[in-house]
């Protein structure tokens, strides 16, 4: 898609739960392709994992509460560590 440098900065904004959107995935890129926009989807990482786990099925890469868990033992072997 082409983007026309000199027209406002605009696009669409999907703020879902995940797996919710799911079955609209194809409305939303229909309303992005015929407004000749953006599309972003912004899902939140404490979701319940269908939706992590189907976009780590595509683009791959650790499980979210891999992520979320690491800081959390590093803390708690660092306050240990203290003690």
């Amino acid at each position: 898609m082409a983007v026309d440098p000199s027209a406002p900065n605009r696009g669409l904004v999907v703020f879902s739960g995940g797996s919710a959107a799911n079955n609209l995935v194809d409305v939303f890129n229909n309303v992005r392709e015929s407004k000749s926009c953006s599309l972003s989807y912004i899902i939140p990482i404490s979701d319940n994992g269908g939706s992590s786990s189907e976009l780590i099925r595509i683009f791959g890469g650790p499980g979210i509460g891999d992520v979320r868990s690491e800081p959390v033992m590093s803390f708690l072997r660092n306050v240990a560590n203290m003690v």
